[in-house]
């Protein structure tokens, strides 16, 4: 708490004692996360490093103290240990907890809450106990999943070889966990093959073409530049956290996601000796309050140490087989409940999941998928995805 920055003496009592309130319901929060964790199947986490996505899931896991187990996949196609519980959809990251499968980071995010409410990822305004930021907690994470993310992923494809995709791709798939026991040769990253180009030349072989030209570059971080400074803007008044909250929440997890894939990018390029990451724009000088959260957030995170265990895809799978999923009684829209769907996301990654619809409201689609001799429910949150008769497909 020392580290932190009291700009107004008036609040600092206020703050304080907010603070101080956290720290000793968090015990009690943990303990009780403790006793439900027990009472359910392990949370199975399916991830890789360097996806942006995947660390909002693995901080709201230490945020929430819940230790799980980890299945490494690779960070491109093909990803058997997915296909095998989630039955066509592409993306990371999955979360099962048994035999319900849960795809999407906001459907992860959003489970992760409802079963283990304390602490809550959605912590009230400083000196209150009901003024809480949901709504505006969702439109942040529209605007840093889809508007900011994509600018920061088009500075990454500025390159003119495209060096440093590959060398991302090289160095992630050389993870401890991305072993011949977790992978098949033909499963890992295919990008692992140009590694050993990276010891003569910055610039490994292959077949994947430029997305831009590097004298692209420059204006996609201009078109950057507006959104850093909007976070800037936000803790102008000398606020913690981004909502004015005695501990981060939700909505400090989605901005801290693209501040940090900024760094992950640059510091690969630097080690790649190709162009790429943002830090001739993205700097402490330019940003000091963005820089000096973000340290704060991380060092918030790191103070907050969870079990982890490796796993298979195979036990991911044993344990859906043991733990059938969940009963569920609730409406199905205009859809009929057991009707044949599939379920598409609107973004990319159109591979439909097939299955036979369990649930549809206004926060998730379930469907039912027993491939693999082991039946399934696959949640998806409701906004991103499309449901469609199975016949019209």
């Amino acid at each position: 708490y020392n580290s932190l920055t009291i700009h107004n003496p008036s609040e600092i009592h206020t703050t304080l004692s907010s603070f101080l309130s956290f720290s000793f319901s968090s015990s009690s929060s943990s303990s009780s996360n403790q006793a439900a964790m027990s009472q359910q199947p392990p949370i199975v986490i399916f991830h890789y490093t360097g996806s942006a996505y995947c660390m909002k899931v693995l901080w709201a896991l230490q945020f929430k103290g819940l230790g799980y187990h980890s299945v490494f996949v690779a960070p491109v196609l093909p990803r058997p240990e997915v296909e095998a519980l989630a039955h066509g959809y592409r993306k990371v990251p999955v979360m099962s907890i048994g035999a319900d499968v849960y795809c999407d980071t906001k459907r992860i995010l959003q489970e992760l809450e409802n079963r283990f409410p304390e602490p809550s990822l959605y912590p009230p305004r400083t000196g209150t106990s009901d003024k809480i930021d949901r709504g505006v907690t969702d439109v942040i994470s529209f605007w840093t999943d889809v508007i900011i993310s994509l600018k920061i992923t088009c500075i990454t494809q500025c390159s003119t070889t495209n060096a440093l995709f590959c060398f991302t791709n090289a160095h992630l798939s050389s993870h401890p966990l991305s072993s011949p026991e977790h992978h098949l040769p033909s499963r890992r990253c295919p990008h692992a093959l140009y590694r050993p180009h990276f010891q003569q030349s910055p610039v490994p072989p292959g077949p994947r073409q430029p997305f831009r030209s590097l004298a692209a570059q420059p204006a996609v971080k201009e078109q950057l530049l507006p959104h850093l400074h909007t976070i800037e803007k936000q803790l102008a008044d000398g606020r913690i956290w981004l909502l004015d909250t005695a501990v981060p929440g939700l909505a400090d997890i989605h901005v801290a996601m693209n501040v940090w894939f900024v760094e992950f990018l640059g510091k690969n390029a630097v080690a790649a000796k190709v162009p790429g990451g943002a830090r001739d724009v993205f700097n402490p000088q330019t940003f000091p309050r963005t820089f000096e959260w973000i340290k704060r957030f991380n060092e918030y995170i790191d103070a907050r140490k969870v079990k982890v265990t490796k796993c298979a895809g195979a036990e991911a799978l044993e344990f859906a087989r043991q733990n059938p999923p969940a009963e569920l009684r609730a409406g199905t829209g205009l859809f009929r409940s057991g009707q044949r769907v599939s379920v598409v996301p609107t973004d990319y990654g159109k591979i439909p999941v097939k299955g036979t619809l369990v649930k549809m409201d206004e926060a998730e689609i379930v469907v039912r998928n027993e491939g693999e001799g082991v039946p399934v429910h696959i949640h998806f949150p409701r906004i991103g995805f499309v449901v469609s008769p199975e016949a019209n497909l």
